[in-house]
């Protein structure tokens, strides 16, 4: 009898089409625009590359998201990370209007030194679909 509910588990998990196949997987891009210089840094731990901005400066940032949300209004979440005694921990988000191509634009102005990332989230699908980090160090 518990054979038969194992065999029945699979066969249903087996039936249920994956996201990747079906198309319904979303995919987010984020941008850093107007940075001055690149390095690769040790910071919290990580050893990643890291484009530099100026302090004060506003750093411009820009993405997209695919498939092109169907809704006429959507938006993406950007937090911005620091490190902070060894952790990176939120220090600002925003959330950036779509456009109807599927593309956003965003500004973030750092008013302190330090080793960031940011990234950007888009709620309107399940699970919720992310961009990769983006790593930027601020003088």
């Amino acid at each position: 009898m518990r054979l038969a509910r194992i065999s029945a588990t699979v066969a249903a998990i087996a039936a249920i089409p994956t996201l990747a196949a079906s198309g319904a997987v979303s995919t987010v891009l984020l941008n850093l625009k107007g940075g001055y210089a690149n390095q690769t840094l040790f910071a919290c731990g990580i050893k990643h590359h890291y484009t530099f901005f100026h302090v004060g400066h506003p750093l411009g940032m820009d993405g997209s998201v695919q498939p092109v949300p169907r809704t006429t209004v959507w938006k993406v979440k950007v937090k911005v990370k620091k490190c902070v005694a060894g952790r990176f921990r939120t220090v600002w988000s925003g959330h950036a209007r779509g456009k109807a191509d599927g593309t956003f634009k965003i500004a973030y102005t750092p008013h302190r030194r330090g080793s960031f990332f940011a990234r950007a989230y888009y709620y309107g699908v399940t699970p919720t679909a992310r961009s990769d980090k983006q790593y930027f160090r601020v003088r």
